[in-house]
């Protein structure tokens, strides 16, 4: 933990870092999956300290993640002690595509994704990634 004042420490900006990613690919990505199929495939990027979203560098309007990332963060920042004025970034940037699967005798619509998030506080930088295959 972090005591108020104090540099945030390698291992909790990892630890969220690798949270962001969990929360992107969990289950509240649902209300955002027609969306990101409609779209097919790109590059998502998300700034969770604002919430705002771009596809393929295009700005988007918001999406639901996008607001569970922001919410999960300023959360975890609060349990943990870190004041929020620390955090100088905090991103997640993911490659999506359109596929198929066949379910119960059907072909049905399935999203691929692999994600990379990044969280800065001071000179302390932590990345992880994840995907969904």
């Amino acid at each position: 933990m972090c005591s108020r004042g104090a540099p945030v420490a390698q291992a909790e900006l990892q630890a969220l870092a690798e949270e962001l990613c969990r929360v992107f690919l969990g289950w509240k990505l649902g209300g955002d999956h027609d969306v990101l199929l409609a779209l097919e495939e790109g590059e998502l990027a998300i700034d969770v300290l604002s919430g705002e979203c771009s596809c393929n560098g295009d700005p988007i309007p918001p999406l639901n993640i996008a607001g569970e990332l922001t919410d999960f963060l300023l959360r975890a920042l609060e349990r943990d002690g870190v004041p929020r004025a620390t955090v100088s970034e905090a991103s997640v940037e993911a490659l999506f595509a359109r596929s198929r699967r066949r379910s119960r005798g059907r072909v049905v619509p399935i999203l691929r994704l692999a994600c990379r998030s990044r969280v800065a506080a001071g000179d302390t930088v932590a990345e992880a990634e994840a995907n969904n295959g």
